[in-house]
């Protein structure tokens, strides 16, 4: 019996079964790969640093993550930071200063991937010792003073202080404060010169005997005198053929200025320069001075205009100079505005008047 006919229709049988009414071959199906997620653990190696009262975690993912860090004392949650508000996958977290120093604590980073699956990581951490050995002061605030120095200053920790004043080496003051805290006001005696550089050291001793020594320096504030020149009245001209041809001019502690060229002046008439003149570092008593020079050349002069501050007369002027003392009166503050209306009488006479005022920046 010829069996070939045979079985070639069964195996033309069995493709047409195979590939059935579509005319396509059903493969098996190859499983897809498993999205990655934080099923398996997903967060790399942590790296942990720790201050006084702060810690800060560093660390990637192996997905894009929203992470969350936790810190506890027991079961009791002491900070928490979530920093993403997007997936990422890099962080650097740093849990505000609220950790107490030399304690140790649980922490936990809690990670959420894309898929909504949480994977937890946690451990321990020790926060580093604080006090004056490690970390003393936080911020200086000096206030300029002309007389003393005026310094706050803020420690990490209580401390009580001690502030020694130096100049070129020289004691010049101390300040202390005996009372263990963390902001530290030291004020010395008013012993100190205006405008001087000075040297403060100070040093902090924590609750432990640890010493912190802290060096600055520090300028007192200048004395500043201002003078407002509100009017001239003449009360005599010295000219009794008419009114005078006065060159007005004003200096305050050797600073000179010159208020007019020429102004005609008769005896009973008014100047009004209202000009304001301002001396720095001014000394312990300033001086004010308005001199007033009456031409009488005839001609063309020759020598030119007075540059002595008195009262004079020659071939070619007559001059005189009002002067005011301005005395500072000694306790450090702040004076005026004082009213002044002071005068001269020369062979030219007038007198001055205005305000000055006494402070210091």
């Amino acid at each position: 019996m010829n069996v070939r006919p045979h079985l070639k229709r069964l195996a033309a049988a069995l493709v047409i079964s195979a590939v059935g009414t579509s005319g396509v071959v059903a493969l098996a199906q190859v499983p897809a790969a498993a999205a990655v997620t934080c099923v398996n653990d997903c967060i790399n190696p942590v790296t942990i640093t720790t201050t006084h009262n702060s810690a800060k975690f560093v660390f990637s993912t192996t997905v894009p993550t929203k992470a969350r860090a936790q810190i506890f004392s027991g079961t009791t949650k002491i900070t928490e930071v979530a920093p993403a508000t997007t997936f990422k996958s890099s962080y650097a977290i740093t849990t505000p200063a609220a950790l107490a120093a030399n304690t140790s604590y649980t922490w936990k980073l809690r990670v959420v991937d894309q898929a909504n699956v949480l994977r937890v990581e946690t451990g321990t951490l020790k926060t580093k010792l604080a006090g004056c050995a490690v970390n003393c002061l936080t911020g200086v605030s000096p206030e300029r003073k002309p007389a003393q120095v005026s310094v706050r200053m803020f420690t990490s920790v209580p401390t009580k202080a001690t502030m020694t004043v130096t100049q070129n080496g020289v004691f010049k003051a101390i300040a202390a404060d005996t009372v263990f805290s963390t902001t530290k006001t030291l004020k010395t005696a008013n012993v100190l010169q205006p405008g001087n550089t000075y040297t403060l050291t100070t040093k902090f001793t924590d609750q432990n005997g640890k010493v912190f020594t802290h060096t600055m320096q520090y300028q007192t504030a200048v004395r500043r005198v201002t003078v407002y020149l509100e009017d001239v009245f003449m009360i005599d001209d010295s000219d009794p053929n008419g009114s005078g041809e006065f060159y007005a001019a004003a200096r305050l502690n050797g600073v000179e200025r010159l208020l007019t060229y020429r102004v005609d002046l008769a005896s009973g008439w008014t100047y009004s320069p209202k000009v304001t003149m301002t001396s720095l570092n001014a000394p312990e008593t300033s001086t004010f001075q308005v001199r007033m020079s009456d031409e009488d050349c005839v001609g063309i002069c020759e020598f030119g205009l007075p540059d002595s501050w008195n009262s004079q007369e020659t071939d070619e002027y007559s001059w005189a100079t009002a002067t005011l003392s301005i005395v500072d009166p000694g306790n450090w503050l702040a004076t005026g505005p004082v009213g002044f209306d002071t005068d001269v009488r020369a062979d030219v006479a007038f007198s001055i008047d205005g305000w000055y005022s006494i402070d210091y920046v």
